[in-house]
C-alpha cells in the first residue's frame, strides 16, 4: 500500500514535467510548423456568389411569405456571410454589438484579390 501511495505522489509531481510538458511542447511545435493552405480566389468567389443567391432567395421568400422558418434561414445565411467576410468564429460574430462595430479599427484593403470579391456595399463598409 505504501508503494502505491509513493508512486502516486511521484506521479503527481513528475508526470507534468517529464511527460505532459514534452507532449505539450511537441503539439505546439507541430502546430507552428503546420502549413496553412489558403483558399483560391475563385473558390471564395463561388462561395460568395452562392451565399448572395441564397440571401436573395430568402429575402424574396420573406416578402411573399414571412414565417419564422424563412427568417431563420435568412438569418443563418447572412451570419455565414459575415463570418466568411470577417474570418471569425460564429460565436464571436454573433456577440458583436453595434457599438463595437462602430468603434472598430478602420483599415484600407489594398490587396486586389481581396477587393475583387467585395460588392460595392462591402467596399464602402471597408472604408
Amino acid at each position: 500500500m505504501h508503494d502505491a501511495e509513493a508512486f502516486l505522489e511521484i506521479h503527481k509531481y513528475e508526470w507534468p514535467r517529464r511527460v505532459s510538458g514534452h507532449a505539450l511542447s511537441s503539439l505546439n511545435r507541430q502546430k507552428r510548423n503546420k502549413v496553412e493552405l489558403l483558399p483560391c480566389t475563385s473558390d471564395l468567389m463561388k462561395v460568395l456568389t452562392y451565399i448572395k443567391n441564397q440571401i436573395e432567395i430568402h429575402l424574396r421568400n420573406m416578402e411573399s411569405e414571412p414565417t419564422n422558418e424563412t427568417w431563420h434561414q435568412l438569418e443563418e445565411v447572412v451570419l455565414a456571410q459575415v463570418i466568411i467576410f470577417n474570418k471569425r468564429r460564429a460565436g464571436e460574430v454573433s456577440r458583436t454589438s453595434t457599438v463595437d462595430y462602430i468603434n472598430r479599427h478602420k483599415w484600407q484593403a489594398s490587396a486586389e484579390e481581396f477587393r475583387a470579391v467585395l460588392s460595392s456595399l462591402e467596399k464602402q463598409l471597408c472604408e
